[in-house]
């Protein structure tokens, strides 16, 4: 038969040596227990047991000799003891000791270790002996403390178990690995490298639709990064990506207004059902804290400066979407995991994945290869923020100490940089003095607002780091140094991308099926 070898280990030697404090103040509180008694309840003159004299002139004299007595007792039932204990499972957690008899087994174990030492004590008679009652507490007790330090540890580890399955309580309150839904994307791909450079831990979540050139060189991190090339529709997939996570970046969506009137229904799954398995799944694995990228075109078109409290008033299926997953998040409740929703201004600037569906970036695009810029309406207010200073804002939520019950809601952006769009055109008329700029008024965006980035500038302390004309300026200069060509290619912009056949056939139907399934498996799950 084999041996198990025996691996001792830091948290055995501190298990052991946890015992022998118990054991020796439970032997020290039952010869203060006793003499405690001794003056509550005998008032003889003389009172006689076991060789003691115990009277009220000399009780303290007396107790001297019991903890003397103790000196010897205590270092031998202290070894007794930790080695009862040791063949019983309590260090190397032992078969039986680990079983549901594990009370028992700590019972016989302790009444094992004094019934050696009375035999001990017996056969070799160690002078002074401690009185019965001192045997009887001393076992007692030490049943009470070391039985009960045990029990209370394995009922604290079944509250923590069972409180992190509903999300109550997150696993650490220190972010090491993340999860980024959407990682490869236009703002994901940005983030991800800001994360990495910070020595987080990073795992994306992401189908690849544009292909892996956004991410292909951070395979070089192959210790701190992950890639998972996956639907975050399904629920098996959102399951294997969670695991070991402590924070938890949702990106993932249809982005756009134009993308998202392809299919209504394929859009609703995309952008809020996933969002709401994703969030519950976060909670059930305690993730402590989840980032959610929304927009500040859930504010539609309103003359007023908006703040976080102001009205929503969507012009469109994308900002409905994004408001609808918002008031799921905040369902959930702040218990266990901080919900932290971010409300993006219209982005803008070079990503490793580009888009020329962004007005900054699009007019920027014309200017430079076809020497025009065409705006429509032009009178439309809108606020911007370079992608490189939105993902900024992100690592900045995942350190930063929010309150439980604070309301996590935030415009991103700067009050510098709201502007109406035909001023766009004006910009990059300074950078590019020969372009022509159309202004066509027939056909109007009727979205316009201007937004208030007071909280976010003032809880968070940010300010951007780029303006409007820097990221005109280096997309421009990407086009002219030929890092970049034609903007057209359908791969620059999601409506066109998912507008052809081929792409939207299959996406679709890789939908469908799933999203049945995670309708069939959330119900399973929680029948059961």
């Amino acid at each position: 038969m084999a041996i198990t070898k025996i691996r001792f280990s830091k948290g055995m030697f501190l298990r052991m040596g946890a015992d022998v404090i118990l054991v020796n103040m439970s032997l020290i509180t039952a010869i203060i227990l006793r003499f405690a008694a001794s003056i509550t309840f005998f008032d003889h003159e003389v009172f006689k047991i076991k060789g003691y004299s115990i009277t009220n002139e000399n009780l303290l004299s007396d107790l001297e000799n019991m903890l003397n007595v103790y000196k010897n007792f205590g270092i031998v039932l202290t070894v007794i003891c930790i080695t009862v204990f040791f063949l019983g499972g309590f260090y190397t957690h032992g078969r039986s000791y680990r079983s549901r008899f594990k009370a028992l087994i700590i019972f016989r174990s302790v009444t094992v270790s004094y019934l050696i030492l009375a035999f001990f004590n017996y056969m070799f008679h160690w002078g002074h002996s401690l009185p019965r009652g001192v045997w009887l507490l001393g076992w007692v007790t030490t049943l009470v403390t070391v039985g009960g330090a045990r029990l209370w540890s394995t009922i604290w580890r079944k509250i923590v178990s069972f409180e992190s399955k509903l999300g109550l309580i997150p696993k650490s309150n220190k972010i090491n690995n993340i999860l980024v839904i959407g990682g490869a994307g236009y703002l994901g791909s940005v983030l991800v490298r800001k994360m990495l450079k910070q020595n987080y831990n990073v795992k994306i979540l992401d189908l690849l639709m544009y292909g892996d050139s956004s991410i292909r060189d951070l395979y070089a991190y192959e210790k701190r990064f992950q890639v998972i090339r996956g639907d975050f529709r399904s629920i098996d997939m959102i399951v294997k990506a969670m695991d070991e996570i402590d924070a938890v970046v949702h990106l993932g969506a249809i982005v756009g207004d134009p993308a998202c009137q392809i299919d209504h229904q394929m859009t609703v799954d995309i952008n809020l059902m996933s969002t709401k398995m994703i969030a519950e799944v976060a909670k059930g694995f305690g993730v402590g804290r989840f980032v959610f990228a929304s927009t500040c075109s859930v504010y539609g078109a309103d003359d007023q400066i908006l703040t976080e409290k102001s009205r929503l008033n969507p012009q469109s299926l994308y900002a409905e979407t994004k408001i609808s997953s918002e008031k799921v998040l905040q369902s959930l409740g702040q218990i266990g995991m901080t919900t932290i929703i971010l409300r993006f201004a219209t982005l803008y600037g070079l990503s490793p994945r580009p888009r020329f569906d962004l007005v900054v970036n699009l007019l920027s695009a014309q200017a430079v290869c076809n020497g025009e810029v065409t705006i429509f309406g032009g009178e439309q207010w809108r606020p911007f923020i370079h992608v490189d200073d939105a993902a900024e804002v992100i690592t900045k939520c995942l350190g930063y100490p929010f309150l439980s019950d604070s309301s996590n809601i935030f415009n991103v952006g700067s009050n510098s940089q709201n502007y109406q769009i035909y001023q766009i055109g004006e910009m990059i008329k300074k950078i590019q003095p020969t372009v022509r700029v159309l202004n066509i008024k027939g056909k109007i965006d009727h979205r316009n607002y201007k937004t208030s980035f007071n909280r976010i500038s003032t809880v968070l302390n940010f300010q951007p780091k780029h303006g409007i004309q820097d990221g005109i300026e280096e997309i421009c200069k990407s086009f002219e140094l030929g890092l970049l060509n034609d903007y057209k290619n359908v791969k620059y912009n999601n409506y066109k991308f998912l507008s052809e056949d081929a792409v939207f056939n299959q996406f679709k139907f890789d939908l469908i099926p799933r999203s049945n399934f995670i309708k069939e498996d959330l119900a399973q799950r929680a029948s059961s």
